[in-house]
């Protein structure tokens, strides 16, 4: 029909089909050209979706991610804090006893304990306190001797040092134990 119009006017045939041709070609390319471009932009509103879906999730994960690290951070500086106290505390009181052993071996001060008197052997047993003018409840202070004071003095120290390291223990397992209670 077309051509049949075309063919009145003047134009040749195949000037005619050439034209239809190319019309329906064009037409067809155009169309093809609409339903890729429909596609990608929908497939681009898909992705965005997608990506503003994880971007979200993200945020999220990563906001929570810094209240547990910030909660974290407080926990490591209070521990951090509580032994560095200690170890002062510790180094002060090591010092103290360091110069203490010395000053109890050198002479310069005395350890004084409480003696009781012994029981006395009669007839082959012991009876204990049973010696004339000497109240078995009642004792007597004596000094030790520099090297024994000293090192019965050590003893408190390798006890302060114990408790020191048990203070430390404690401190460390009630700050994760406030973690992981506070955790939701």
């Amino acid at each position: 029909m077309i051509a049949a119009l075309l063919l009145r006017l003047g134009v040749a045939r195949w000037i005619a089909w050439t034209a239809l041709a190319g019309g329906i070609a064009a037409s067809g390319l155009w169309y093809r050209h609409a339903l890729i471009e429909d596609g990608v932009a929908l497939d681009k509103a898909r992705s965005d979706k997608v990506i503003a879906a994880a971007n979200t999730a993200a945020s999220t994960e990563q906001m929570r991610l810094n209240g547990e690290l910030s909660a974290l951070r407080r926990v490591y500086l209070a521990a951090v804090a509580d032994l560095t106290k200690m170890k002062k505390d510790y180094d002060d009181e090591k010092a103290i006893s360091a110069q203490r052993q010395l000053d109890l071996l050198a002479g310069r001060e005395r350890l004084r304990v409480l003696t009781r008197p012994r029981p006395t052997v009669a007839n082959g047993s012991f009876e204990s306190g049973t010696t004339t003018g000497v109240d078995p409840a009642a004792g007597v202070e004596a000094d030790l001797d520099g090297r024994a004071a000293a090192w019965i003095d050590g003893l408190r120290t390798e006890r302060n040092a114990v408790v020191a390291r048990l203070n430390a223990c404690v401190a460390d397992y009630d700050a994760l134990a406030a973690y992981v209670n506070s955790a939701p």
